[in-house]
C-alpha cells in the first residue's frame, strides 16, 4: 500500500470491508482485493461487471476460488500475486514430504515421551531416485519441481494444458491424471479449487496411487475427498499424507481427519515465513500498474478472465 500511496498519479481509495469495497468500485479503474475467497462475493462480481470504468482486478492471494464461484465478469482482466509465495509453499510441501518419508513425525511423538524408539527405521524411505508427480504446474508447482531436482527425483508435471516444461521430465494434461498416479512414489497437489478440480483426489484416484506412496496437498482443501483420503490411510494403501489445507477451515475438532493415521496437518500457513514476499508482491503489482498505463499485457493473468 505504501508503494501505491507514493505514486502521485494514483488516486488510492482504501476499503476495510465488503460494503466499503462495493462503494469504492464505483468510478474505479483498478481494484486490488486482498483475498478472493473472503472479499470477492457474488455482489462484488456483479458490481465489477456492471462498472463502466473498471477493467482490471488484482488479487493479492494465491487462491481465486471466490471469483470462480461467483463467476468471472466479462471484459475484465484478473491478475494475482500467487507466484510470490511459491518459495515458501514449495519448501513447506517438501518439509511435509521429507518428514513423512523419514518418519520424523513418529520421532517427534516418541521424543515427547522420552523414549528411544528405533522401530521407525523399518518404515523410513528416501526420496532420491523416486518419481514425484506435481499436480498443478503453475509457479508453485514449478518451484516444487525445482526442489525435487535437488533430491535427484524424477518429476512428472500435471497441468491443464499438458504443455512441456523444462522444470519436469515430462508433463501431462489434467485429463491423464489417473494414468500418471501409478507411476509416482509421491504426489504433491498445488491445484487451485474450481468445479473441475473439486474432489479430483477421490476414491478412484487414491486407488490408482502406487502402493505405499505419499500424498501432500498445499493447494486447496476442496480438491481432496477427505473421507476417501482417510480410508486410504487407514487401509495402509498410502504410506502417509500431509495437508496444509482442509475443507472446511478451520478444521472442526470433531473432524475424523485429526485421528487419521500417518497424517500431518498444518493450519494453512505454507505461504508464511518468506521475508521478501511482501517486497515481491509490491514489485509485481507496480510493474503491472506501469504496464496497465502503457497498454501492455499484464503479468500473471488468471485463466478464467
Amino acid at each position: 500500500m505504501n508503494a501505491l500511496r507514493a505514486d502521485s498519479e494514483l488516486d488510492v481509495v482504501e476499503a476495510t470491508d465488503t460494503a466499503a469495497l462495493l462503494a469504492a468500485l464505483d468510478g474505479a479503474n483498478v481494484a486490488i482485493i486482498p483475498g478472493a475467497s473472503q472479499y470477492y462475493t457474488p455482489e462484488v462480481g456483479r458490481r465489477i461487471e456492471a462498472s463502466k470504468t473498471l477493467s482490471w482486478v488484482h488479487i493479492l492471494s494465491a487462491g481465486y476460488e471466490g471469483v470462480t464461484a461467483a463467476g468471472w465478469p466479462k471484459g475484465v482482466t484478473f491478475t494475482s500475486s500467487g507466484g510470490t509465495l511459491s518459495r515458501a509453499v514449495a519448501e513447506h510441501a517438501f518439509a511435509m514430504l521429507s518428514t513423512l518419508s523419514r518418519q520424523l513425525d513418529k520421532a517427534a511423538i516418541t521424543q515427547t515421551k522420552a523414549v528411544w524408539d528405533r522401530s521407525q527405521a523399518r518404515a523410513a524411505t528416501i526420496l532420491s531416485g523416486a518419481t514425484l508427480a506435481v499436480v498443478g504446474f503453475g509457479s508453485i508447482g514449478q518451484r516444487i519441481a525445482k526442489l525435487a531436482r535437488g533430491y535427484d527425483m524424477n518429476v512428472i508435471g500435471v497441468s491443464r494444458s499438458g504443455r512441456p516444461n523444462d522444470a519436469a521430465d515430462e508433463v501431462h494434461p489434467a485429463s491423464a491424471l489417473l494414468q500418471v498416479l501409478p507411476q509416482a512414489g509421491a504426489v504433491i497437489s498445488a491445484l487451485p479449487l474450481s468445479p473441475e478440480t473439486q474432489h479430483v483426489f477421490n476414491a478412484a484416484a487414491f486407488a490408482r496411487f502406487k502402493p505405499k506412496a505419499f500424498f501432500v496437498n498445499v493447494g486447496r482443501g476442496g480438491v481432496v475427498d477427505q473421507a476417501a483420503l482417510i480410508a486410504a490411510l487407514r487401509s495402509g494403501a498410502l504410506a502417509g499424507a500431509g495437508l496444509d489445507v482442509t475443507d472446511p477451515e478451520p478444521l472442526p475438532k470433531s473432524d475424523p481427519l485429526w485421528s487419521a493415521p500417518n497424517l500431518l496437518i498444518s493450519a494453512h500457513y505454507a505461504g508464511a515465513g518468506d521475508p521478501d514476499a511482501g517486497k515481491r508482491v509490491a514489485t509485481g503489482l507496480m510493474e503491472n500498474i506501469r504496464r496497465f498505463r502503457a497498454g501492455e499485457a499484464l503479468l500473471n493473468q488468471l485463466s478464467g478472465s
